[in-house]
Formats: C-alpha cells, structure tokens, sequence
C-alpha cells in the first residue's frame, strides 16, 4: 500500500482526474492541496480516502508538500507528484515495493523529482523543504543538495510515470509570462545563494519574499 499520496493543484483539473483515474494500487489517503479552488470529486475504488484542502492562496509546490507530509505525519513515507502526471499500470505498487523511510527514491521519468517517494527517516536528517522556493522550481535541486549534504541517499526508482511538463504554467499566459520574468529567476538566484553559502538548511520562511514572487491571482 501507498501510505499517502500528496498531490498539489492550481489549474488543469482534467489532468489531476487523469492522474487519480490511474491509480491502480491501494492508497491510504489522497491528499489534495488545491491551490485552486476548483477541485470536484473524482472516485477511484484503489483509494481509501480522499482529503481535500482548499486553500486561498497558492501554497507553491515546496510548501504544498511540507503540508502534505505534516498533516500525515504518522506515515513512514509519503509519495508526492504532480496533477501533471498519471501512473503507468504497476507503477504505484513499484513505488511500495521500493519505498525506504531512509531515502527518496525518484520516478522513472523525465524530470526523475516530477514523483517520488520521501521517508519519515529523511525528514529527520535533513528537514522539510525550504519554502523559500516559491511557487516553485529548484526546490528539488535544493534537496538533492541537503541530502548529499547529510548522506542520505536519492535513488533513482524503476516506477513508470507519464509527466506533462510544466503544464500548469503553460496553461496560463499570465503565469507564464510572470514565471519567466520573476518568480523563476527569483528562485534560481535563490538556488545559487544557497549553493554559493553551503546553506543546507530549510530555510526561515520569508513571507515578503513569498508575498513579491508569487504568481498573480
């Protein structure tokens, strides 16, 4: 069994159906962080429950995800993707069978970071994501980063996903336009700071840094 499957969502509800509809492998909890508004019930019988949180402003993905892992904390591990992907067939039970709680383990696809699986081991070692990456992009550098800061392994997985890239972007010209004049860039300056410092710490959460790159509503 997946334990929890985390999944954030602003826009392309079509393809987070698409994704909860190829889930063919049982889930303890569905948690959606929707960042939109707009999601409406999609059942899937491999699922045990469905948890839905409608927040009023986009949480961005790192953040998404720290929710996702705190709210379920009780899990050993916790697989997290994108509304932007689905599952080949015996791709969620490759992802159970490989899970560790001391290590990520990436999905076979293209970026590896668009699914993966994450243990409470980890989260220990080398803490949650740094929320300062927001919306999103080059948190999951950061984090490959810590974790070979702290020696903790990121394996590359054998589970199959289909990834739509960057859909939720492309979807939007305003959001696209404002991701590659702002936030992206904000977030790849951020990126090299951290690197440039050997900072491999979550971060302090910078609310007017947040608050100045965040997409427009």
């Amino acid at each position: 069994m997946v334990p929890v499957l985390i999944v954030p969502v602003l826009n392309r509800y079509d393809l987070l159906a698409r994704l909860i509809l190829s889930i063919d492998h049982p889930v303890g909890v569905l948690h959606i962080i929707d960042n939109g508004g707009k999601y409406q019930n999609v059942p899937n019988d491999h699922v045990q429950d469905t948890v839905v949180w409608r927040v009023p402003d986009n949480l961005g993905a790192a953040t998404s995800w720290n929710f996702g892992i705190i709210a379920n904390q009780s899990a050993p591990w916790w697989l997290i993707a994108g509304n932007d992907n689905y599952f080949h067939p015996g791709a969620l039970a490759t992802f159970a069978a490989e899970a560790r709680q001391d290590a990520v383990i990436l999905s076979a696809a293209i970026p590896a970071w668009t699914a993966f699986t994450i243990g409470d081991r980890v989260i220990t070692k080398v803490g949650l994501f740094d929320d300062n990456f927001h919306p999103a992009y080059f948190e999951d550098n950061d984090y490959a980063d810590r974790c070979q800061h702290f020696s903790v392994d990121v394996i590359q997985g054998n589970a199959k996903v289909h990834h739509d890239n960057s859909s939720t972007i492309h979807s939007d010209r305003q959001l696209f336009e404002w991701n590659h004049t702002v936030s992206f860039p904000a977030s790849q300056s951020y990126y090299s700071w951290k690197r440039s410092a050997n900072d491999y710490t979550a971060g302090r959460i910078d609310l007017f840094r947040r608050k100045r790159t965040a997409f427009p509503k």
